[in-house]
């Protein structure tokens, strides 16, 4: 999993968890927001050789670009995951605008989406479909 940044998008899931490192830090699987789509290109290789058969970004919906870059060079499932600090912020836009991202994400070439509201986006989706 590729986590975008040192980013504080992550903060409410983390702390609700409570796994925040008590000392250290992780970022060996995070990605500088300067330069994500040129370290994503060559970290994905690497992940895929160590024996992943998918990929996940993290935070997704501010490295759309990111997500949009790692097609264009792997084969593997994209997983994008919208963290729940920007869950936080999708909830505003109410169910209709977390669908309309949810596809802006899927035209982006996500192969699945980890979503905190998968049921109520998934009515909507279908609802708008039929």
């Amino acid at each position: 999993m590729y986590e975008y940044g040192h980013t504080s998008l992550s903060g409410p899931f983390k702390e609700l968890m409570g796994t925040n490192p008590r000392a250290g830090h992780r970022r060996g699987l995070q990605l500088e927001p300067g330069r994500a789509d040129r370290d994503a290109a060559v970290q994905a290789p690497r992940r895929i050789t160590e024996g992943a058969d998918s990929l996940t970004l993290q935070p997704v919906v501010t490295a759309v670009d990111v997500l949009v870059r790692l097609r264009a060079d792997q084969e593997v499932p994209l997983v994008a995951y919208p963290t729940s600090g920007e869950w936080a912020a999708l909830k505003a836009l109410g169910v209709e605008g977390v669908a309309e991202c949810m596809t802006v994400l899927k035209r982006a070439v996500a192969d699945g989406i980890l979503a905190f509201a998968a049921e109520p986006v998934a009515q909507c989706l279908q609802a708008h479909r039929g």
